[in-house]
């Protein structure tokens, strides 16, 4: 901490000392702000502030190194008597940090008192404008932050607690404005001599305004991280994990009776009826789906109106996206700015709306559940077929590349390198040199083959099912645009795939012959040794590479 705060101090007197030289230099005689300087002795002052500029900037450098150098053993020393178990990922790591976190909150408070005697002795005024601005944002924060009910108050209580940084550094901004107003003010009433006091008060104002800054900022960091920081500085205190701010959120403002009344009466704006009463549950999330969702069925407490209904009542789904997974909301939003969302079997969304902070829609919701897994296996080839008789629009593809690469332009030698670690055998070395080889022919091959549209990650805990019209997808917000046979689920057999290929000259604009199957088997092989590379199975994406040079005829 010491280290860090002499360090602080060097790093503004390499600033304020070459700047008195250059206005004792710049100048034909010894400036009135300058009376403790004889004229007659002014070179030596001159070659005097040069030296003390060079050593202070000198000392900065070192000093930085050196606090380093401490922080990094006290670092070390603290994961060392800290639990024996490892208890949270990268705790040698994270005792690191935080520790320098700490030793830099410390020096920060330091430099924050320091600088405030500092400004009570030069600037007192400043001090006290300071002080009284300090104490008007402080009690505006906690007034904010205390608010529950009233739209600007609670609005900018999310703000701030989602993103504390800017509201920090915009208070900061308007002390550092009305701080140097201040010095301005002064400057212009004083005399000629209270240029250095001047100066000097304004260099302590900027190291003040940003320890403050540092001192808030890691504070903030360390109270969120309190729950991984205890077990390391404190190896009594075992490891808990904490609730994440989404859970923390959701349960406040999903639970029942409040989730009942929310989605009742978005419901009943979005269908026109508010007659209805409603049944809304929570639903386990499913292993592929990025979102929460509540399912909603009508009430019906008429018996034989409802057994008239050959399905049963209409069900409906709110799906609710936090903040990592809303960018999903978004690239849906592009795919089906250029393709019908029929066309994909794409859930009818009703509505779409935020709601506490979490972006938010209402979606028909079929019989309620997945498909069976049966059912799965009878829908998935017309899936597949749907899809890649569906030729996508140019201006989709042309925003996906954008972006992007397809499959045929991420088979490249990088990809290819780490397979180098896995070799074993002469036969696996033969292998690996085949493929580098017959990489460019790969890439020409998969490159040809038409493109269509591809769920990433696609099974049937991604769908629900529907009465009449078969598995329906609830997101696409991970689509892709890939070569047909790049998709990791489109497994055909033998005569599915011929029967698809054929059809394709049919119903696709661009596509004037049947794709060779050899080609879209190619695809699938490429696309299985991508994968088992990305996942760092390394054997088993030789294995596929020899099967993969099968489907190139060599």
């Amino acid at each position: 901490m010491i280290a860090i705060v002499l360090q602080r101090v060097t790093q503004l007197l390499a600033f304020f000392l070459p700047l008195k030289v250059l206005i004792l230099t710049g100048s034909s005689e010894v400036p009135r702000y300058f009376p403790f300087i004889d004229p007659a002795f002014r070179s030596h002052w001159i070659a005097a502030l040069s030296l003390s500029a060079f050593g202070a900037y000198s000392a900065n450098l070192w000093l930085e190194r050196w606090a380093g150098r401490l922080t990094e053993k006290g670092g070390q020393a603290v994961a060392k008597h800290a639990a024996p178990l490892c208890v949270i990922n990268r705790q040698e790591e994270r005792a690191r940090r935080y520790y320098a976190d700490f030793t830099t909150l410390a020096a920060d408070i330091v430099l924050i008192a320091v600088a405030g005697l500092a400004l009570a002795l030069l600037q007192p005024f400043l001090l006290l404008v300071l002080l009284l601005l300090f104490a008007a944002e402080f009690t505006l924060a906690a007034r904010i932050l205390a608010a529950h009910e009233g739209g600007w108050w609670v609005k900018s209580r999310a703000k701030i607690l989602a993103d504390p940084k800017t509201a920090v550094e915009t208070a900061s901004a308007v002390n550092f404005f009305f701080g140097f107003l201040v010095l301005l003010c002064g400057l212009l009433l004083a005399s000629a001599e209270a240029f250095l006091a001047t100066v000097l008060g304004f260099l302590i104002l900027r190291q003040l305004l940003r320890s403050l800054r540092g001192a808030i900022r890691s504070t903030i960091q360390l109270t969120r991280d309190r729950q991984r920081i205890d077990p390391i500085f404190r190896p009594e205190q075992r490891w808990q994990p904490a609730e994440n701010t989404d859970t923390q959120a959701l349960r406040k403002h999903f639970h029942q009776p409040r989730r009942q009344e929310q989605t009742a009466q978005v419901l009943e704006r979005a269908l026109g009826n508010p007659h209805h009463s409603w049944v809304i549950r929570w639903e386990d999330p499913l292993p592929r789906r990025p979102f929460h969702a509540l399912s909603a069925v009508p009430a019906y407490t008429d018996f034989t109106h409802r057994s008239r209904l050959r399905c049963g009542p209409k069900r409906y789904q709110q799906q609710i996206f936090t903040s990592h997974s809303r960018q999903l909301l978004q690239d849906e939003e592009l795919l089906f700015q250029y393709v019908d969302r029929d066309a994909l079997r794409a859930v009818h969304v009703l509505v779409e709306f935020e709601q506490n902070g979490f972006l938010c829609r209402v979606c028909e919701s079929g019989l309620g559940r997945p498909p069976r897994t049966s059912e799965w296996r009878a829908w998935h080839p017309r899936m597949i077929r749907e899809r890649w008789t569906l030729s996508p629009p140019q201006e989709l593809i042309r925003a996906y590349k954008s972006a992007r690469y397809t499959l045929d332009e991420r088979l490249t030698e990088e990809l290819l390198k780490p397979l180098e670690v896995a070799i074993d055998s002469q036969d696996e070395a033969s292998i690996y040199e085949q493929l580098q080889a017959l990489l460019p022919d790969i890439r020409d091959s998969v490159g040809q083959l038409p493109l269509s549209i591809y769920p990433s990650g696609l099974d049937r805990t991604m769908a629900i099912m529907t009465a009449t019209h078969g598995p329906r997808i609830t997101t696409w917000g991970k689509w892709r645009v890939e070569p047909i046979g790049g998709g990791l689920k489109d497994n055909l057999n033998a005569g599915e795939l011929a029967s698809v290929l054929a059809e394709m000259p049919k119903k696709r604009g661009d596509c004037s012959a049947p794709p060779p199957i050899t080609g879209v088997r190619l695809a699938r092989a490429a696309r299985l040794l991508e994968d088992r590379i990305v996942n760092l199975r390394y054997k088993q994406a030789l294995h596929i590479a020899a099967h993969l040079m099968q489907h190139t005829g060599r």
